[in-house]
């Protein structure tokens, strides 16, 4: 079989991407915490990151180390639906750079 990696693919554009707001999310706070999250989620933030990685190193090759490694795009209608908690998951799916700036990369 063909893995992920071996695809070739450089770029996810995400339709109804309100399906992978259950990432696994760590906290202190019962209201925050997903403790199981699903495994679609887990997988698309597996191949977001591993696409990251991909865009920064040829980013890096071109001069341009610095930029945001643009690697997925979402689409939904139903970004947020229960928790305002969501944002920071569709952060973390999108920029995550932008947590971790702002000491964010955990939800609490």
């Amino acid at each position: 079989g063909l893995t992920f990696e071996q695809s070739g693919c450089d770029f996810l554009f995400i339709d109804e991407a309100h399906d992978y707001k259950n990432l696994t999310r760590p906290s202190n706070s019962a209201d925050l915490a997903v403790t199981n999250g699903s495994q679609r989620a887990t997988d698309l933030e597996m191949k977001a990151k591993y696409l990251r990685e991909k865009a920064r190193a040829l980013g890096a090759e071109q001069g341009m180390a610095h930029a945001p490694a643009k690697a997925i795009a979402f689409a939904t209608g139903t970004p947020i639906s229960n928790s305002l908690s969501e944002i920071w998951v569709m952060t973390k799916y999108l920029r995550p750079d932008l947590l971790h700036e702002a000491g964010l990369g955990r939800i609490d």
